[in-house]
């Protein structure tokens, strides 16, 4: 058993090489639609998502930050791309700056309680 990206499983769940046993996100992936997520399977408390952001150095104008987004968003909001995107098992989620920032932040937290929890250690 293992956890992996459904970018990296997906492939291999289609050609039976893996059995999707479930995901950990909050809901269903549409490219494994009889796949329940761990919340529908009773196990609670775990949820874990692959996302991707465009970081740009911290002196980079706001100007040029706004440009960017604007560009961006443009394209995830494609049906085109949006498609392409969940035949591989994933979803297009177009946040804001502030939104990017807030997950890194959140997610930061959440990685350091279960590290704290299961008090993970550095070997060296």
């Amino acid at each position: 058993m293992m956890f992996i990206s459904p970018l990296a499983a997906l492939p291999n769940v289609r050609a039976g090489r893996l059995h999707a046993m479930a995901v950990t996100g909050l809901k269903r992936i549409p490219a494994l639609p009889n796949v329940p997520t761990l919340g529908e399977l009773g196990i609670t408390g775990v949820e874990q998502q692959l996302w991707f952001a465009l970081l740009v150095p911290a002196k980079t104008s706001l100007d040029l930050i706004a440009r960017l987004h604007k560009e961006i968003v443009a394209v995830l909001k494609s049906p085109e791309f949006a498609k392409a995107v969940e035949d591989q098992g994933a979803f297009v989620v177009a946040s804001s700056p502030k939104g990017l920032t807030e997950r890194i932040q959140s997610d930061s937290v959440s990685i350091v309680r279960t590290i704290k929890t299961v008090q993970l250690q550095v070997d060296e």
